[in-house]
């Protein structure tokens, strides 16, 4: 296929890759409709423009080396083979893919003698001798007509080095790319393969901007972010280019994030699965908890200090090495994917920690205090409700806050026992992370929603939270 045969629509197939990243690649073909050039994925890998090979299959390695096809193909895995234009490490990466085929179309449009033929991939099947009596000629398949893909115009370069531009790159397949790229939008690029050739340049040649890879060169040499803190140092370099730093205050902005996160279908249901997954726990953990530390704080039984020593035990326990009975427990009980399981989960991770905690402040309470109280004829309803309870308010606040924060902040539980119509907003915040992209900017809107009702939470008990932190630091 010649160069004048290209399209704005190229084909890619597919050599090697097992399921799983086969699955990865399929993401690369829908983002890559959106692109101009696009990329649209054929089985045939003999009448493809490109290919995408697995480099540790040595199948898939032979058959595109016996299709003359190292040049036309992107490589993926540990090791590139000898000849290949464009490889890449694993684990895939769309837009790396995406990036490598263009480098191909780029290298092929710059060829001046591109070949005339692609050979198809797989063996070659055997030919048979052509008969010697005149066959009757068949029907001649339809030409199909390619639109001519348009050269750009070649821009006629202003004077001074406002569109003179500095490339400093050390592979050379990724300079010409770029340089390429850049031409096309009227730059005129000058290259360097190093920190050190690129300071010798800028110290002579006047130049509007600089491309600067961040990784140049050998260890020890200097490297994009070096040079451009020399630059910054300098403040000007000899012939003029001006490297401006950070400012103090950040300018400009927008809500477009926040509004994308709550016109998003799933932000809202996420959010208020957090609110029920939360208050369930909580409301569950503090009546637990608080009867259970009531107990062994004021009084003794037989098993007590096994108990005690029960509850701290289960405290240390690491979550990570329960998921696998929890998660078969659950489905044992058919609670996979409901609010109820996750919040039995939570309840059983949370009562430990708050049973701990209340036992501590009841252990501050005088027990003079529940005699006189007795003393006046309260029984012991009334010494709970009138003396125990408002006198343990404020470490019953810090356990709430606590215990609210976990449920709150969780995020291992409902990512391995929820589904897509029960996960809370810890995992609807990483919704935003695909195959084709991470949209930042809505993550961390996301992000900051969620930290609201925990910031509300903690300004209506701040007071109970100042006294429970404070309690029995003075005796």
């Amino acid at each position: 296929m010649s160069v004048a045969e290209f399209t704005d629509t190229f084909t890619v197939a597919v050599e090697g890759f097992a399921a799983a990243e086969r699955d990865a690649l399929a993401s690369v073909f829908r983002l890559a409709a959106q692109r101009s050039p696009s990329f649209q994925r054929v089985e045939d890998a003999g009448v493809s423009d490109f290919l995408i090979a697995d480099a540790d299959n040595a199948v898939a390695v032979a058959a595109v080396k016996r299709g003359q096809r190292l040049g036309d193909t992107v490589f993926i895995g540990g090791k590139s083979p000898a000849g290949a234009n464009a490889w890449l490490p694993r684990p895939i990466d769309p837009a790396h893919v995406l990036r490598e085929l263009e480098v191909l179309v780029e290298l092929r449009l710059s060829l001046p003698d591109p070949p005339s033929a692609m050979m198809p991939l797989g063996p070659a099947e055997p030919t048979e001798p052509a008969p010697q009596a005149p066959a009757k000629p068949a029907a001649a398949a339809p030409r199909v007509e390619r639109r001519r893909r348009p050269r750009p115009p070649k821009p006629a370069w202003p004077g001074g080095g406002g569109r003179e531009v500095l490339l400093v790159e050390d592979s050379a397949i990724a300079r010409q790319f770029l340089k390429r790229r850049l031409y096309h939008l009227g730059y005129k690029v000058h290259e360097c393969a190093s920190g050190e050739a690129a300071l010798e340049v800028l110290s002579k040649r006047t130049f509007g901007m600089a491309f600067l890879d961040i990784v140049l060169g050998p260890p020890g040499s200097i490297d994009g972010l070096q040079l451009c803190q020399r630059l910054k140092q300098r403040g000007a370099h000899a012939a003029g280019l001006r490297v401006y730093g950070a400012t103090i205050l950040p300018f400009g902005g927008s809500l477009a994030n926040f509004t994308a996160v709550f016109e998003q279908g799933t932000f809202w249901p996420a959010l208020g699965m957090s609110l029920a997954i939360t208050l369930t726990t909580v409301a569950f953990c503090l009546l637990f908890a608080f009867l259970a530390a009531l107990a062994i704080s004021r009084f003794r039984f037989r098993g007590r200090a096994s108990f005690v020593l029960a509850v701290l035990f289960i405290q240390m326990l690491p979550a990570e090495g329960l998921f696998i009975a929890q998660y078969k427990l659950m489905s044992s009980l058919n609670l996979l994917n409901s609010v109820i399981g996750v919040a039995i989960l939570y309840v059983a991770a949370v009562v430990p920690f708050t049973i701990w905690m209340l036992r501590s402040f009841f252990m501050e309470i005088p027990l003079e205090v529940e005699e006189a109280a007795k003393i006046d004829g309260c029984s012991w309803w009334g010494v709970l409700s009138k003396v125990i309870l408002p006198l343990s308010l404020p470490g019953i606040a810090v356990t709430l806050i606590l215990g609210f924060m976990f449920s709150w902040n969780a995020f291992n539980y409902p990512l391995m026992l929820a589904g897509r119509q029960t996960f809370p907003v810890t995992v609807g915040a990483i919704q935003f992370i695909s195959y084709e992209q991470v949209l930042w900017g809505q993550m961390a809107a996301a992000s900051l929603v969620a930290v609201l009702p925990q910031l509300i939470l903690s300004l209506f008990v701040q007071k109970y939270i100042v006294r429970g932190l404070t309690m029995g630091a003075i005796r």
